[in-house]
């Protein structure tokens, strides 16, 4: 990609997206001694585990569970609990040497000479040269409901719904309406169109988070720090020197 003069100020590389799969994305180039900014919507980088049920621990045990850089503590055979996955990003976080900015949400991302412009809700524009945008599972949460009566379920607020069937399962859906404006750059359903994690229609934008980026786990915790080689998340190269040359 080449960028046109005027650029001074640019930012290296954005990710929106503050969970895990973000600051293992923001991990690869503060290895090449670039300071990135990740832009959280809530109000710490923990990414949609706090909306969760109690229950859930991750697919893997903990020792394949944690991006680079910073392993679980304690038994690693464990399965942690989703407390501890709200808390890890935490503390990852505090340690890694990027731009954290939280109550940043993201509305829209366009392209332009110098690269792409990121444009949080109520807040100033940036501009950057490369984009990590982060898959954003959007469940529909709703508090659990205690029973059923016949094929109908009763919610907390006091209304009804009528069931065709009851499939226990997450209801994880992309959710990337801020990229709507990159022509080419979603699919069907929303779902991201990528190579490997790279947009073949928008140099310098990486996807972090969906399933098949490297493998089908790459959509977990246990799969979103690795590649095939062991490398990074999101390759240096990708992000910075491939793209600003």
């Amino acid at each position: 990609m080449n960028f046109s003069g005027g650029c001074d100020g640019v930012r290296e590389v954005v990710a929106i997206g503050g969970g895990q799969s973000g600051l293992a994305s923001a991990h690869a180039p503060v290895r090449t001694g670039l300071k990135p900014v990740v832009l959280e919507a809530s109000d710490r980088a923990a990414g949609s585990w706090p909306h969760h049920y109690d229950s859930p621990t991750p697919f893997s045990p903990a020792r394949f569970s944690a991006p680079p850089g910073m392993p679980f503590g304690g038994d690693l055979d464990r399965y942690p609990h989703r407390d501890e996955v709200v808390a890890y990003p935490t503390s990852y976080a505090a340690r890694l040497q990027a731009d954290i900015r939280t109550g940043q949400h993201v509305t829209a991302v366009g392209a332009d000479g110098c690269g792409f412009t990121v444009e949080p809700e109520g807040g100033r524009q940036l501009s950057a040269r490369a984009v990590v945008a982060l898959t954003a599972d959007s469940p529909d949460h709703r508090p659990m409901f205690t029973r059923l009566i016949d094929d109908r379920v009763p919610w907390t607020d006091g209304t009804t719904e009528r069931l065709d069937a009851l499939i226990p399962a997450t209801g994880y859906r992309p959710h990337l309406p801020h990229l709507a404006g990159l022509d080419g750059t979603l699919g069907p359903a929303g779902h991201p169109r990528h190579r490997g994690g790279a947009s073949p229609t928008h140099p310098g934008l990486e996807f972090a988070g969906p399933e098949w980026r490297r493998s089908l786990s790459s959509n977990a915790l246990r799969g979103v720090g690795r590649m095939p080689d062991g490398g990074p998340a999101v390759a240096p190269c990708t992000l910075v020197r491939c793209v600003s040359t």
